[in-house]
C-alpha cells in the first residue's frame, strides 16, 4: 500500500489548485469570531458548495490543535466496519498534512 494519500476528490468537491481553494474558503471562515478550544467537533464533508458555509461557521470557532483525529465513515460498505487509516502522509491543495503514526499504532 501506498503511504501517501491523495486528493481523490480534488477538482470536484473542492478545488484542486491551491489558490482558487484559499479564495473558496475565505468565503466561509468568518475572521471576526473568537475562536476557542474544543474537545471535540462534527463538521460536515461533503462537497463546499454543499457544506462549505456549515463547516466554515464550524471551523472558524475551533482552534484547531497540532494534532486531530478524524472519525468518518466507510462509504462503500466493503471492509472493516472501521478501521485506522494507514497513510503516513496526506496530499492536500493546501499543502502535505503529516499522520502521527504513534497515535495510529495507539488506536
Amino acid at each position: 500500500m501506498e503511504r501517501i494519500r491523495r486528493p481523490v476528490v480534488a477538482g470536484y468537491f473542492y478545488p484542486s489548485e491551491k489558490e482558487e481553494l484559499l479564495r473558496m474558503l475565505d468565503k466561509f471562515i468568518d475572521s471576526s469570531v473568537e475562536p476557542s478550544k474544543a474537545t471535540a467537533v462534527i463538521a460536515p464533508h461533503a462537497g463546499y458548495v454543499y457544506s462549505g458555509k456549515t463547516a466554515g461557521a464550524v471551523f472558524s470557532r475551533v482552534s484547531i490543535p497540532d494534532t486531530v483525529i478524524l472519525i468518518g465513515p466507510n462509504h462503500t460498505g466493503y471492509g472493516e466496519p472501521y478501521a485506522v487509516d494507514g497513510h503516513c502522509l496526506w496530499f492536500t491543495p493546501l499543502g502535505e498534512a503529516e499522520v502521527d503514526t504513534e497515535i495510529c499504532d495507539l488506536l
